[in-house]
Order: structure tokens, then sequence, then C-alpha cells
């Protein structure tokens, strides 16, 4: 038990010994960092009092001096993680990032971009310092270390608003005779006159534009109710989000959610239509890596059009693509329908052609120099049909010619 006190206090006093050998009899003044009127004087005391010790951060160097560790070291984050610490502290307090200023956007101005709020920015190069710094170390020389910030000068408003430009632009037309659907158009789409997108931001069709209520200005036109058209506040609003729909589609965001109506509609081809409604909604992702800008409106009295500015496409290009399955067509008859045998004398009068149910899939194709990349399917959607009504009516009897002759002239 003795012996094994004696071995413990023998090394005890080892390690001691080690360190107080290789402990400085003062402060060091290693090297002087000089950066903008602020200057750091780095001695043994400023990086740490036991940075000799065998507590070093690397193992290979423990228990070394300062000097030492300089001969062996290539990397001053690695072996000399203190004064690492120095230089990014610095590089820190002092840099700034530049700031290449806010972009604004105004659709009614004929510049409809500006830009406003840009600031040069400030870099500082610590690699040059930390080559400097090894290299006074292993000489065993003090150094004045002059690290001189970089001025990052940024973008002028030309060189800012030249990344921008059309995306996609996207219009349908609509009967201007309807007066009701009309102005429902033009109102729900001036919601999104001037609207900015953040990347990353998601819009909601139904959040922007709001309730649709005779209180809020909108009037009573045609919508679809299980299949049917019937009168209802707000029709014709399902026009501007189907507009909106499309242009997204064509511009790349990413359509979060959508719906088909339960009919076909006119004004676009089947599976590119959204329909909205106080439970359902469009919402679009805005996932191209930077803002984009709407203008919406009317134009030539009968459009409801959607452009979408932002990142120039450069070559990219997006385009919607639809494959229809058609089911079979239901008949009603009006009437009775003749026997088989009676056939020929009757003939088939169609009183509606009605259309048969489809299914349709809704895909987005994207192209890079006219090179299809990705093809991603954006909806499944279901139309529901209307049957054919006919009926039969019978064949008229033909007209029988009679030859009449001239009385005889006496």
């Amino acid at each position: 038990m003795r012996k094994v006190c004696i071995v413990t206090v023998l090394c005890v006093l080892s390690v001691f010994l080690c360190a107080y050998t290789y402990a400085p009899s003062k402060d060091i003044k290693y090297f002087t960092i000089h950066v903008n009127a602020q200057k750091i004087v780095v001695t043994d005391r400023v990086l740490s009092p036991k940075w000799f010790n065998t507590d070093s951060h690397t193992d290979f160097t423990k228990g070394q001096t300062i000097y030492q560790r300089a001969e062996v070291a290539r990397d001053l984050k690695k072996c000399f993680p203190e004064i690492y610490k120095i230089l990014t502290k610095i590089k820190r307090d002092v840099e700034r990032e530049v700031f290449h200023g806010d972009v604004h956007f105004d659709p009614s101005r004929a510049d409809k971009f500006w830009v406003t709020g840009a600031r040069n920015g400030i870099a500082v190069d610590i690699v040059a310092a930390e080559s400097e710094i090894l290299a006074a170390l292993r000489a065993k020389k003090h150094a004045d270390i002059v690290i001189t910030p970089r001025e990052v000068l940024h973008k002028t408003e030309k060189e800012v608003l030249a990344g921008i430009g059309l995306r996609a632009e996207f219009a349908t037309k609509f009967d201007s005779g309807n007066v009701n659907r009309s102005e429902n158009i033009a109102r729900s789409v001036a919601c999104f006159n001037g609207l900015v997108m953040r990347e990353g931001e998601v819009l909601s069709f139904n959040k922007t534009v709001g309730p649709r209520t005779a209180v809020r200005g909108y009037e009573e036109a045609k919508i679809i109710i299980d299949g049917e058209f019937v009168p209802g506040v707000g029709g014709g609003v399902c026009q501007t989000s189907t507009t909106l729909f499309n242009a997204a589609l064509l511009s790349g965001l990413t359509v979060a959610e959508s719906h088909n109506h339960s009919l076909p509609i006119s004004y676009v081809q089947l599976g590119r239509d959204a329909m909205v409604s106080s439970a359902v909604d469009l919402r679009l992702a805005n996932k191209t890596g930077a803002p984009v800008y709407l203008e919406t409106g009317i134009r030539e009295g009968n459009r409801v059009f959607v452009k979408v500015y932002g990142d120039k496409l450069s070559g990219k290009s997006f385009k919607p693509k639809t494959e229809v399955t058609r089911s079979h067509q239901e008949v009603e008859f009006v009437g009775s329908s003749p026997a088989a045998a009676d056939m020929q004398n009757f003939r088939k009068v169609v009183l509606e052609a009605g259309f048969p149910a489809r299914s349709v899939r809704t895909y987005l194709e994207s192209y890079n120099g006219g090179k299809l990349v990705s093809r991603k399917l954006v909806r499944k959607s279901n139309y529901k049909g209307q049957p054919q009504v006919i009926k039969y009516e019978p064949i008229p009897e033909p007209i029988a010619l009679t030859t009449q002759t001239e009385p005889d002239i006496l």
C-alpha cells in the first residue's frame, strides 16, 4: 500500500515538473495583430495560462512549447486552436455582408422594378494572417500582423434588375356581356396585382381574395354545384383561379393544392382548371430560389391575365401536358324505343349531345435548352359526364305522285 502511494506521488510530481519545465518565466509577446484602429497583443496570458500543459488541445503537441508546436504545424486551426479563435473573432466582428438592396415592384409604374438600400460589404481574409503568424512563431521573432479589411461593392441597380424577367404569362377569355360574372372576375384578380411571393412562401387564393360575399361586392352568377350550373354569389372567380393556376405552372411555381371542377369548363382544356370555394383552395409555393412578382388584371375588356416575374429562366421552360381517358357515355331516351323489327321506319333525333365522363392526368414537364429534364404529375382529375338524350320519330310515309291527263279538246 505504501509503495502504491509513493508511485502516485512520483507521477504527480513528474507531471508538475513537466509543466514547470515548459512554463515560460514571463509573459512572452509572440505577435501583435493590427486591424483598423485595433491592436491585439498576443501573449501567453492572452492565449491561456495552461496552453503549454498536458491539457493541450492537440495530442501530438502535448507538453511542447509554442515554438516547438510551430515547427511541425501545418494547420493553424488544428495545431493552434487558441490563436485561430482570436482570428475568427476578428473576422466575425469586422466583416459585414454585402447587401444588394431591396427590390420594389409596382406594376402600375412605367419602371415596374426599382432598388433601394444597397450597401457595400466588408470582407476579412485571415488566411494570409495565418501564414504570417506561423512564420513568425517558427522564427521565434515578434511580428506585426496587419489585417486589412476589404470593401465588397454591391451590385448596381441595373445589375440587380438584369436578373429579373418575365417567367410566364397566361390569359383566358370571358364574356364581357355577362356583367355580374365580369365584375367578380375583375374584383378577384385585382387582389393579386403587385403581390410578391418570397422564397419558400405559400400563396393561398382564399386567404388573398377573402370570402366571396355580397357584402364584399361580389355579384350573383353561374357556379357549379353537384355537377350542375346554378346561380351563386361569386360566380366567375374560378376563372381567376384557373388563370393563376396555369400561369403558375408555366412559370415553375409549385402547386401545393388544386382541384378540378366537377364539369368541364369552356375557357381551358380538361385538367388545367382550378376550382376554388369556401371548402377548397388553390395554393402555390415559391421554390424558385428567389422572389416572384405577380402582375394581374383585365385587358381588351374580356381577357383576364396573370404575369409572373422572377429570376430569368435562361433556357429553362415548363409545359403542362394532359392525358385524357374517356368513359362510356350514357344514353337517355325520350318516349319509347321502337322494336328492332320496326327500326327502319324510325329516325333517331339527338336532343342533347351531352358528353362522356373523363379522367385526366395533368403533368408538368421541365425543359432545359429544349431537352426534357423531368416530368411530374401535378393532379388527377375526374369530370362527370352528361348523357346523350335522343328520341325516335317515325319516318313520314312518302307522298304518292298521281298522273293527270289533259281533257280532249273538241
